[in-house]
């Protein structure tokens, strides 16, 4: 019998190994600032906002300046991740937008998208030369997700779902790949989300938004995001300076 017993123990550490095996390695876990790539917008939406006329507010692509005070994106241990957002309209600064989302990592394989390079492929440019490597990127499906647009008599608010599950939110070196002079060495992260409105208070004569749109390249919203860490407090800067000219001192009195 106990042998019996030490086998099925023995087999079921066996079966239990490979499922060890495939849990999902997470890293750059931290709270980063998020910030606007090179163009100056972090988030770009296409065909949402009407003027008072009818035309669409500064073309049909909205862009929206990401302010990086207050903008963070986190990722955790257990491969949960948060993003929160908000900013103003590149064309409008009395528009405002604020996003919040929820996700959680994804263990499928992708190779990331790259728009403007050879078929998106990020590992290509136009010369097919080698651009990114993209095996260290992580990508991340929605859990939950937000966007509010707000001017100064009306609020629209809409919520956001992944535009298409082949292209989920990344996160990398370089994964903010829709900017030619990107560094391959810098943290990034896009993503491609379709709307739906939720709420809506207030009236404003001067704007329409659309209320919900999907699937369409033209009727979606990106988010193009440089990302760096939480810079240190500058007087937790001077302290830890300090300290170390302390100990400087120190081990030269010691010498001495």
């Amino acid at each position: 019998m106990k042998t019996l017993l030490k086998s099925a123990a023995i087999a079921a550490v066996g079966l239990c190994l490979p499922l060890m095996a495939q849990a999902t390695t997470v890293s750059n876990t931290g709270t980063y600032v998020v910030s606007d790539r090179a163009t100056g917008d972090g988030i770009l939406t296409h065909g949402l906002v009407r003027d008072g006329n009818g035309d669409y507010l500064g073309g049909a692509y909205q862009k929206w300046s990401v302010d990086n005070r207050t903008s963070r994106w986190t990722l955790n241990s257990d491969g949960t991740a948060s993003l929160s957002m908000t900013g103003t309209n590149l064309a409008d600064s009395s528009l405002s937008v604020s996003m919040d989302l929820t996700m959680n990592i994804n263990d499928s394989d992708f190779n990331g998208v790259c728009m403007g390079y050879v078929n998106n492929d990020c590992t290509l440019d136009r010369r097919h030369r080698p651009v990114f490597d993209t095996s260290d990127w992580q990508y991340f499906d929605i859990l939950s997700g937000s966007m509010t647009v707000s001017s100064t008599l009306e609020s629209v608010t809409w919520a956001l779902t992944d535009k298409n599950p082949a292209r989920p939110t990344q996160f990398g070196d370089g994964a903010n790949a829709f900017d030619r002079g990107v560094n391959p060495n810098d943290l990034g992260l896009s993503a491609w989300y379709d709307l739906k409105q939720t709420t809506k208070t207030g009236e404003d004569p001067n704007y329409s938004f659309i209320p919900s749109f999907s699937g369409s390249n033209l009727m979606h919203t990106d988010i193009n995001l440089n990302v760096a860490p939480v810079p240190l407090p500058a007087g937790l800067v001077l302290m830890i300076g300090a300290l170390g000219a302390t100990g400087l001192v120190r081990r030269k009195a010691r010498a001495a």
